[in-house]
Formats: structure tokens, sequence, C-alpha cells
């Protein structure tokens, strides 16, 4: 591999893709007592990847916010999912298949209307962070001198030392 290869693993993909559907105003995290399905809470991600081609599959179980309007807050997700991935992985997503498995009663007030969801801007932008070492001191390594070879010699099965 060389200074710039890395691999990413499919929970890396979900975790992007699981912050990119809860940005999108309407979605929302469901706990997996009250989404009542079998102890499953969403939004509930599963991605497959083909690393060498650097694409990813994703399907992705989601809950909505009611009353939302539901159509526009799932393509805004399947949009804001492909456009975070490809900012953060540099993976191309081939598809996205989004369901509505749940949806969470909010008051009036808390209401998300199309055009909230219209305005989300699926757009991201990578910042650079800083890695600080957490070690004190920092000593350089130096490899021992090496000792020079003795030669030996091989004695061939079967042959008598003599």
């Amino acid at each position: 591999m060389g200074d710039t290869d890395f691999r990413l693993s499919a929970k890396v993909i979900e975790r992007i893709a699981e912050a990119a559907i809860l940005a999108v105003p309407g979605s929302c995290t469901l706990d997996a007592k009250l989404a009542g399905l079998a102890g499953r809470a969403l939004p509930r991600v599963v991605a497959h990847l083909d690393a060498d081609a650097r694409t990813a599959t994703i399907e992705a179980d989601i809950a909505v916010t009611y009353p939302s309007p539901v159509a526009a807050v799932a393509d805004a997700a399947r949009a804001a999912v492909i456009t975070h991935v490809r900012a953060l992985t540099g993976f191309t997503v081939r598809r996205v298949t989004i369901k509505v498995a749940n949806a969470k009663a909010v008051s009036s007030a808390s209401r998300v209307s199309a055009e909230a969801v219209a305005a989300h801007g699926d757009d991201i932008t990578p910042k650079a962070i800083v890695v600080r070492s957490s070690a004190k001191r920092v000593r350089s390594v130096h490899a021992p001198t090496p000792r020079p070879l003795r030669p030996i010699s091989v004695v061939p099965r079967g042959k008598a030392h003599g």
C-alpha cells in the first residue's frame, strides 16, 4: 500500500450515512423500544461495499416526524447520503434505498414543512483536523549496530565427515 492508500469498513460508511440522514429536517431517531421493531433503533443503515471499485450500495430504514412531507424527507435523505459518502470517503454511491419504517408524532409547533426540507443543503465541506500526540516525550529509536556474519559449512546428508 502507498502512503495515501486506506481501507474503509462498511461500518464507517453506515455511520456517515446515519449522520447524513439525521441532518435532514423531518428525520429523527427512534429508540428500539419505541420503534417496536424487535430491538432495532432507527435510523438503521446497512452498506455493501466494493472496495476495489470504491462503490457502495446503501439500504436505510428511517423514522420521520409526523406531520411532515414524508416523500420529500426520504428524497432529501437519499441525496444527503450520496453527497456525504462521496465527500467524506471518495466512494461512489450506486444506489440508496430509503424505507420509512416509522413515524414519530410531534407538536404542530415542531412541524416540518416542505419548504424546510427543500431548503436543506445536502452539501458538505470536509474540514482538516489537527491530530496531536498525547505523548509527553518522543524519543528516536535506533537499530543496533549489525554484527558480522560467520561463515558456515553444510555437509550433505549421507556424506561422512572427514
